[in-house]
This record gives structure tokens, C-alpha cells and sequence, in this order.
């Protein structure tokens, strides 16, 4: 006799079975117990203290971020934290303990204008610099135009 055949002849005999045999009713003294169902308590549904929650959120950091920020030479020090395109594209910028939203042609730290937000990275112009920074980076990806020297140039 073949495997297959015997395999399933095997499957099919077993399928018959399980129609023949169904699972045995509850009875109606089960049914009694169970007829109040009631939401778990707050306590038993936290996971985890508030405190715990915003030490784990504090400790997060993404590869290759950095806590220094860019002087472009005007005064003022800034690092690109992220970026986001709903409702329109925004660019997030922290200066110290400060986090600003900004939208193209919004007003950087140092004095610099927001031109152009893409898909990772943000177009930067102060006078006659021009400027692309990319997240994540280290020193602009691109520059243009009379730019001073990035003494303090990671993001």
C-alpha cells in the first residue's frame, strides 16, 4: 500500500471521528456560574508605575544620536530631533530642553530659515549658507554658498 493512500485514508477517518463525537454541552450548573462578567480592576490591568514608564522613555535613543547640537555661527544651538509629514511636513527641532514644530519657512535657534523638508532630511539656509542636514548625521550632507565654519556640528 502506498503512503499517501494510507496518510490519507488516516486524515479522512479522523475528520468522520471528530463529526461523529462532537464536544460534550455545557451544563446548565456551569452556564449558573459564569452569567455575571465584570470588567478586571484598574490596579490589575496597569503594567507598569508612571515612573517606570518615563524612565524607560527618557533612556530611549536612536543609532548614532547624539546629545551635542549645531552652532551655524549666529548664536544660537539646535538639533534636528525628527520629522513628520502628517498634516503637512514638520521638522522637529530641540534647542536645550526646548522641542519646536516647525513648518518650511519657520525660524530656526540661530537665526536661520527652515527651506525644504523631505523624506529624511531638512534644507537649512542663513544669509548666503545653504545647508542639508539629514538625520541622524554627524556634518551637513550638503552645502552651498558662503558657509562659516561647523565647529560643534553633529546632530
Amino acid at each position: 500500500m502506498k503512503p499517501w493512500l494510507w496518510l490519507t485514508g488516516t486524515a479522512l477517518a479522523g475528520l468522520i471521528a471528530g463529526f461523529a463525537w462532537p464536544p460534550p454541552a455545557i451544563s446548565r450548573a456551569q452556564l449558573a456560574q459564569t452569567d455575571v462578567w465584570t470588567l478586571p480592576s484598574t490596579a490589575a490591568l496597569t503594567r507598569s508605575a508612571p515612573e517606570a514608564m518615563q524612565a524607560a522613555r527618557t533612556g530611549l535613543r536612536w543609532a548614532a544620536e547624539s546629545d551635542e547640537a549645531v552652532d551655524a555661527g549666529s548664536g544660537g544651538t539646535w538639533r534636528l530631533s525628527g520629522l513628520a509629514h502628517a498634516d503637512g511636513p514638520f521638522a522637529l527641532i530641540s534647542s536645550g530642553a526646548k522641542v519646536q514644530r516647525l513648518q518650511i519657512g519657520g525660524t530656526l535657534p540661530d537665526g536661520g530659515k527652515l527651506e525644504a523638508i523631505g523624506r529624511d532630511r531638512v534644507t537649512v539656509s542663513n544669509g548666503d549658507c545653504r545647508r542639508t542636514y539629514q538625520l541622524y548625521r554627524a556634518q551637513p550632507i550638503e552645502q552651498s554658498g558662503t558657509c562659516p565654519d561647523q565647529t560643534d556640528s553633529t546632530l
